[in-house]
């Protein structure tokens, strides 16, 4: 019967411990179980009213993990119904939004985030991009060159700011924002590929060459998982279709500057 008691007494022990670790604090255990089992259900049993918890589940599930958005737009709503003022949900459901084409309700939500917190710069291109879909160019270079403001060394800016001025048709403005991306990030397929588009129209079709040429290039050596870097929050499934498209369109864009 000692040994019994014993036994009992050392397979107790650990349940103690982790039972005194959960009541000290809960919401690191829970947070803690979490990055141990990726089970929602139970890791959020332990403190089912902590936001910060829901909002790594969500951003789990929106590609720094998984990849299931209606996990991910779960979890960002519960974050919001227990604190309204969880930064960066609103800005999570916003580009979810976005990914749906549900533009008016992305744009709530983005305009959302910005009130609870106007610094932080990512809102503005997230902004930019949906107003750039919407047709609503003037608004979006703005926001692209708030982006900027903030951060002026992200080539994605630049690119989106070309991409919206190419819309408009304005190509020396294509051009200039193309340009001026390259400073930051020199030889990227994205931006020469825009600054190519821009060249192309403004007549200069052996410097439009050129720029097809280095994106081409670049867009050999490139994999799948690189091409969806530049675009974060979507479904990893389609990178490589969407490498396969981008090196298509570049090299009909080459294609354009032999004629």
């Amino acid at each position: 019967m000692r040994h019994g008691k014993i036994i009992f007494i050392l397979i107790l022990m650990p349940v103690i411990a982790v039972a005194g670790i959960i009541y000290a604090n809960p919401k690191r255990a829970a947070s803690t179980l979490w990055d141990a089992t990726h089970l929602g259900n139970i890791a959020t049993i332990i403190p089912p009213d902590d936001p910060k918890l829901y909002l790594k589940i969500g951003n789990y599930y929106f590609g720094k993990g998984d990849y299931n958005l209606i996990k991910a737009e779960k979890n960002f709503r519960r974050a919001l119904m227990l604190d309204p003022a969880t930064q960066t949900a609103h800005y999570q459901l916003a580009r979810i939004n976005f990914l749906k084409s549900n533009f008016a309700e992305a744009i709530w939500q983005i305009d959302r985030e910005i009130s609870l917190n106007e610094n932080f710069g990512k809102s503005y291109y997230v902004k930019g991009l949906i107003q750039g879909y919407m047709g609503q160019s003037d608004e979006a270079i703005l926001n692209f060159k708030k982006f900027i403001a903030y951060d002026s060394y992200n080539w994605a800016g630049y690119n989106d700011l070309a991409w919206v001025y190419f819309k408009k048709g304005e190509f020396a403005q294509t051009k200039d924002a193309a340009l001026k991306g390259l400073k930051r990030d020199p030889g990227n397929p994205w931006l020469n590929n825009s600054l190519g588009l821009a060249l192309l129209n403004l007549g200069q079709k052996k410097e439009a060459k050129r720029a097809f040429e280095t994106a081409l290039e670049k867009l050999k050596k490139i994999a799948p998982e690189d091409w969806g870097k530049a675009y974060p929050g979507n479904n990893p499934n389609i990178y490589a279709q969407g490498l396969k498209e981008m090196r298509e369109s570049v090299s009909y864009n080459l294609a354009l500057t032999l004629e």
